[in-house]
């Protein structure tokens, strides 16, 4: 405990702040300051939080290089661990809770025009990707907002050796070239080819290779054997036939497309991350225990409202702001009729199948509503289920489920009970 809730302590060189949970409103609770011995310029800033819902753990600055590397605790929605930038955002390096995530995304560092992902136990074996973009060329005159993102150059992939080696020997026996053994894949968009490297097989030091040249319109069926070149290491072995070539050709156009809307998923989930982090900065909000009275907003809220209920309270206990009312789904219906008691038995029963036929159209209305609720958050988990973390997509299924549950309520029991 500190007097006033903050302590300030000097050492050589060293300036070190303290302040009490809660004090600040970022939730800062220390701040080392590190300064030069020559000429007490500032060197470095470390900053320790504690509360923030943004689960920011540390703030590091560095001065003289313009870095800024942020720390972060676990439980957040994009499972990120580490964000290190420099003040001009030329480059920045973010790390994550790959564990935690469905695309496993260890590493990123966004550069101007270069784009570098790490990857930590995918089914697939991918481990590393290095996108290379076009350096953008500065226009005068509005801006094109037709076209979004940054043009590709080039994908290079890179693949480690699957676990269960006996099921890849069984799959590389079958082809002489075989998807599951590649290595490294470069897509290269500036040369119009693709380049795959194989792994290296036991006793032989170089590996096998391939190139494909992409035609105008890439068809796996107009594939030639001017089109590839292939290098097998031992001359021995039999060369790929053109069928099997057009095979794997044909499984590098896909993987071709599918590489191409990874990037654009990894550039919309920068520019998100980003923007959420600017309101997280502006908004420095803390979490605060539901039992601290004096410090939860909602506690606070919800205590003067019970307040304003009692003073509005009647002497039987009851509120004004409370009654007791029974709705007649009839009145509507029989204000048609001047004298009620005229009615035959007839214009009784079309007046009830009237007023019910309506109830069955409200409840009929309500059940598509659910239902159209229902498609679209089956939509919205589809579409981010290579982005959103284990915790946020599992928030959202179990509110597709209840969504579900009451679909199934209201077809069993109202419809039913108004028919």
């Amino acid at each position: 405990m500190y007097r006033l809730g903050q302590k300030t302590s000097f050492f050589s060189n060293v300036k070190v702040e303290y302040y009490a949970p809660y004090l600040l409103k970022d939730g800062l609770v220390r701040r080392v300051q590190t300064f030069d011995e020559n000429t007490s310029n500032l060197k470095s800033i470390f900053e320790k939080f504690s509360y923030r819902t943004d689960k920011l753990i540390s703030r590091e600055t560095y001065p003289e290089n313009d870095l800024v590397i942020e720390r972060f605790g676990r439980r957040r929605k994009d499972q990120m661990k580490l964000h290190a930038y420099l003040r001009p955002f030329h480059t920045r390096t973010m790390e994550f809770y790959s564990e935690a995530r469905l695309d496993k995304l260890l590493r990123r560092v966004s550069k101007a025009w270069e784009l570098e992902e790490s990857y930590d136990g995918r089914e697939n074996g991918l481990k590393e990707i290095q996108v290379v973009f076009t350096i953008a060329e500065k226009k005068f005159g509005p801006a094109e907002t037709s076209k979004s993102g940054r043009d590709i150059v080039k994908i290079i992939e890179k693949y480690e050796k699957p676990l269960n080696r006996k099921d890849r020997n069984e799959l590389s026996s079958a082809r002489i070239l075989n998807q599951k053994d590649i290595y490294v894949r470069i897509f290269d968009f500036e040369n119009n080819r693709i380049y795959i490297k194989f792994f290296h097989e036991k006793g032989q030091i170089f590996c096998k290779t391939a190139e494909f040249s992409i035609p105008g319109n890439p068809v796996a069926d107009d594939l030639e054997e001017d089109d590839v070149k292939v290098f097998i290491v031992d001359p021995r072995d039999p060369k790929p036939l053109i069928y099997e070539l057009r095979d794997l050709y044909n499984e590098q156009l896909q993987s071709q497309i599918k590489a191409i809307n990874r990037v654009e998923v990894s550039e919309s989930e920068i520019n998100v991350l980003l923007e959420d982090r600017m309101k997280e900065l502006s908004a420095n909000e803390l979490n605060v225990w539901i039992f601290d009275v004096k410090r939860n907003i909602n506690v606070l809220k919800g205590r003067h409202e019970k307040s304003i209920q009692k003073k509005d309270k009647k002497g039987d206990g009851t509120t004004l702001s409370t009654l007791n009312i029974e709705i007649d789904f009839l009145a509507p219906y029989l204000t048609k009729y001047e004298d009620l008691d005229s009615l035959t038995k007839p214009h009784a029963i079309q007046i009830r199948d009237e007023c019910l036929n309506n109830i069955r159209m409200s409840l009929k209305s309500k059940e598509d509503e659910l239902y159209y609720q229902i498609l679209e958050t089956q939509k919205e988990i589809e579409s981010n289920l290579q982005t959103w973390a284990v915790d946020c997509l599992n928030s959202k299924k179990f509110f597709q489920k209840v969504l579900e549950m009451r679909l199934k309520r209201q077809k069993t029991s109202s419809i039913a009970y108004y028919s």
